[in-house]
């Protein structure tokens, strides 16, 4: 898989260094294709979404696929999804801020290079510390599963007692499922993206397993669950043990001595651990909104009887699959405007305008389209995944579908528009923790404006009104029509401003001597760099280096 993808890049460069293209249509071509590259890359590594969200309820539907079953395994995958992202999600993107030390590594001199270690490994050993006491909270939910289901939200025993039987296994994962997100986002920062590709491969060897344990082929035991759960297991751990030889022991990354820096560094200063828990509570919130509206929905759902709560449940088993690509393009395109503005070496050799940004949202827009039209035109191939052929189900989901692939594809562009206000920020006071997110948990709280405000009006229509299972789908899709709304205007347009200024340092400038006294500043200030600069050594080297887009 790893060289088919590298061929098909290879073409592509091929094409783009023909003449028949003028400099501007190259610039715009190689830029778009960067962003495919990295998000295709991203979404076919992520093992986590890609087993929990689809091969999961796959093998397990196979098992046992009555209406109790599917609202149970409804359940399953959007509680792992809502509590466990929600608590690696800091996790992932502090990864990120290792990106600036990565770059001009063969370039500095040997004290350079040095603090470029001290700071990667500074930002591995934080998420390591944040990561252990998360790893134990995290599980307390799936071993208590039964009781918050059927306490909390009124769920019916049976339902309670099939989901606790798959959560409460499951949690042995969580450890594996950490460490594999704790070396992912660094791989991502160093822009070794095709690293990813080999994990499908593990992850087909692990499901393999599973379906042979489950169901006693190839002369092993038949063991149901249980041995279905195995490689589920076992899944993590073994790509968690593939990133680890490709961070700390592969040919390209043995230079920056990660493993001993790392060794050397772990008792230094603790005080990054708390930057990156304040800093990434504003991913948890953004992923908190995302994942709470199909979940409350579909314990709602309850109540519309076993039939529809079925039914939506594959349907936001849908949603949750069509959320896999769309953050993955989100987060590529994200990563390619913070190249744009606060790197020195930019793609575009002219100032872009607002081209920089109408191409991460077209290519959202255009990729994130194409499953929510399948599923809108032809309901019953959700209901494959699922192996569910009761025809009242089918009925209910034909029912809620349009709704659903509407709001599936407009969550493509409030993803990519929630992503850009992370590409444009810079820390106005980088040793004050709290400054690092100020604008971005704006949009962060536009979008909880947007998802409530739509969430309230479809249940109101659904019990009120009695619209049925019709009013759930379209309270999820209001969500996203007001969450769009709300964030268009601030995302959209200050990241063009961000890019005018990025280009044309004397806009900033202006701009800056005309606010005079006012307390807000301009965010981002950029002078011309000369070819020779090298950046000041910090008494702190993970504080060294620009930010890209975290």
């Amino acid at each position: 898989m790893r060289n088919a993808f590298n061929r098909v890049i290879a073409y592509i460069d091929s094409v783009l260094a023909r003449d028949f293209l003028t400099k501007e249509e190259k610039d715009i071509l190689r830029y778009a294709k960067n962003i495919l590259v990295n998000g295709a890359s991203m979404a076919i590594g992520d093992n986590f979404a890609t087993k929990l969200l689809f091969l999961i309820p796959l093998l397990l539907s196979k098992l046992n696929s009555d209406k109790d079953h599917m609202a149970a395994y409804g359940l399953t995958t959007t509680m792992i999804s809502l509590l466990l992202i929600l608590t690696f999600s800091p996790l992932y993107f502090h990864g990120f801020s290792a990106g600036a030390h990565f770059e001009n590594f063969d370039e500095s001199n040997e004290d350079q290079r040095e603090q470029k270690r001290k700071a990667i490994a500074l930002v591995i050993r934080n998420g390591l510390v944040y990561s252990v006491p998360m790893t134990m909270l995290s599980a307390l939910p799936f071993i208590f599963s039964r009781a918050i289901f059927t306490d909390w939200f009124g769920q019916s025993e049976r339902v309670a007692e099939i989901a606790e039987s798959f959560l409460r296994p499951f949690a042995l994962s969580i450890p594996g499922i950490f460490s594999a997100f704790l070396l992912t986002a660094p791989l991502i920062a160093a822009g070794r993206t095709r690293v990813f590709l080999v994990s499908p491969v593990i992850l087909a060897f692990c499901l393999f397993l599973s379906g042979a344990l489950a169901f006693g082929r190839y002369r092993l035991p038949e063991l149901g669950l249980t041995g279905a759960l195995m490689g589920c297991i076992l899944e993590p751990y073994l790509d968690a043990l593939y990133k680890f030889y490709s961070l700390f022991l592969s040919a390209h990354f043995r230079k920056y001595e990660l493993l001993r820096v790392v060794k050397e560094n772990f008792r230094r200063d603790l005080s990054g651990v708390l930057k990156l828990v304040i800093n990434g509570s504003a991913i948890s919130a953004q992923v908190a909104e995302d994942y709470s509206v199909p979940f409350f929905l579909l314990l709602l759902s309850h109540k519309l009887g076993e039939t529809a709560q079925a039914a939506c449940a594959i349907a936001f088993l849908f949603q949750s699959i069509c959320a896999l690509f769309n953050i993955f393009c989100a987060v590529a395109g994200s990563i390619a405007v913070g190249g744009e503005i606060n790197n020195v070496e930019k793609v575009f050799s002219e100032a872009p305008k607002a081209i920089a940004v109408k191409i991460p949202l077209v290519i959202s827009a255009s990729a994130g389209a194409v499953l929510p039209i399948l599923f809108s035109v032809q309901p019953g191939i959700a209901m494959l995944i699922t192996h569910n052929d009761d025809r009242s189900v089918k009925e209910q989901l034909e029912s809620i579908a349009p709704y659903v692939a509407l709001a599936a594809w407009l969550n493509a562009i409030a993803f990519q528009l929630a992503f850009l206000s992370r590409a444009w920020y810079l820390p106005r006071n980088q040793d004050h923790p709290l400054s690092a997110y100020d604008k971005y948990w704006k949009a962060v709280g536009l979008r909880l404006i947007g998802n409530g405000l739509g969430f309230g009006i479809g249940v109101f229509a659904t019990f009120f009104w009695s619209l049925g299972i019709q009013g759930i789908g379209l309270s999820c899709l209001l969500a996203e029509v007001f969450s769009i709304i709300a964030l268009a205007k601030y995302c959209y347009g200050g990241t063009v401003q961000q890019l005018q200024r990025a280009y044309h340092p004397e806009i900033a400038a202006s701009a800056s001597q005309n606010a005079g006294n006012e307390e807000e500043r301009p965010l981002l200030e950029v002078a011309p760099t000369p070819t020779n600069y090298q950046e000041p050594e910090t008494e702190n080297p993970e504080e060294q280096g620009r930010f890209c887009c975290c």
